[in-house]
């Protein structure tokens, strides 16, 4: 796992990326001085190798799709990751705790 992370005004930008080929990832983010209030945009980038590429035949084999392996529990968000996938989530942040 690779992660980085991004604070805004009142955001928090967060990037994933699954590097294993086989298993599928699983990350909690509990940050300091801040709650996570709310799931702004959840989306990733997979698909089902690492030989894939997009071709005129398969032109959708990598592409983006939403993210729905969030769940949001004060103060935890955990995310599950396919393999070899790249994920870009924003929450929306409270920093008044």
């Amino acid at each position: 796992m690779d992660a980085s992370a991004i604070l805004g005004q009142d955001v928090l930008h967060t990037f994933l990326i699954n590097r294993s080929s086989t298993e599928p990832a699983t990350v909690e983010i509990t940050p300091a001085g801040m709650r996570l209030k709310s799931i702004r945009s959840a989306e990733m980038v997979s698909g089902p190798s690492a030989s894939a590429c997009n071709t005129f035949d398969r032109p959708d084999a990598i592409r983006i799709q939403k993210l729905n392996n969030i769940e949001l529990t004060d103060p935890t968000a955990t995310i599950r990751l396919p393999p070899l996938s790249v994920a870009a989530i924003t929450f929306g942040i409270d920093t008044q705790v």
